[in-house]
């Protein structure tokens, strides 16, 4: 049995420092600074990508438990390189971390697979407690993030009817992470 197999049925429980992160940001300054956040926190190692292609052989070739995926790369967007990874690996939680927090790309996001939406430049507690959250649950969408998203939705699609709650839908929504 493969490792990725022996993961996708395993517990997803694991401690700080046995959480395996990807940090994929094209910026060398924002990777260097994850990467110390992380180990002051004492989180596991850290796998650093600045490409979707770098971000995609890491998925492929490394165990990781968590993606943390800016959507503004050099070599193409973040939502695209966000569906490769999924396509790759489906169980492994992408966190999206950038600075647009628009509903648009919240929803485009969430669609996409997503586990959640931090925006960058917020308190890196908020931002380690999300990991975990991803890693643990596999969802960090806040009740307001999903608002937005249905809101979104409900006017682009007015003739579509919600079946169930969104909450439901992903899992539960989060209190105050990305608030």
């Amino acid at each position: 049995m493969t490792e990725r197999r022996k993961r996708k049925g395993a517990s997803r429980r694991h401690s700080d420092a046995q959480i395996q992160t990807l940090v994929v940001d094209d910026h060398h300054t924002v990777r260097e600074s994850l990467r110390y956040v992380f180990a002051a926190a004492r989180f596991g190692q850290i796998v650093e990508a600045s490409t979707r292609e770098e971000a995609a052989a890491a998925v492929r070739e490394r165990h990781v438990d968590v993606v943390l995926l800016d959507l503004a790369l050099g070599d193409g967007d973040g939502p695209v390189a966000l569906c490769e990874i999924r396509a790759i690996d489906a169980a492994v939680p992408v966190l999206v971390h950038s600075y647009y927090d628009k509903p648009r790309m919240l929803s485009q996001c969430f669609h996409a697979g997503a586990a959640g939406y931090v925006v960058k430049g917020r308190d890196k507690n908020a931002l380690l407690q999300a990991v975990r959250q991803a890693v643990h649950t596999g969802s960090v969408w806040t009740a307001q993030q999903l608002e937005q998203i249905r809101t979104l939705d409900a006017d682009r699609h007015p003739s579509r009817q919600q079946s169930t709650s969104w909450a439901d839908h992903r899992g539960v929504a989060t209190s105050a992470t990305n608030e």
